[in-house]
């Protein structure tokens, strides 16, 4: 995908027409592995590559999914 669009974001009327946005959950504890895979980004993609980091998992301690 960043091959086909490159680094370069292209807002029109508040949304994105063209680029790429990776987004990352961050589950609970496992806060190293997002720093890997965003260093992973910056190394194989580019430095220029948007990322949105989610933390909004957490998980249902009744044991229902």
């Amino acid at each position: 995908m960043f091959r086909q669009t490159g680094p370069d974001l292209v807002f029109a009327d508040g949304l994105l027409k063209r680029g790429l946005v990776v987004r990352l959950l961050v589950l609970p504890n496992d806060v190293g592995s997002v720093a890997e895979s965003i260093e992973w980004i910056r190394d194989e993609l580019s430095p220029r590559v948007a990322i949105s980091l989610m933390a909004q998992y957490y998980p249902d301690a009744s044991g229902r999914n």
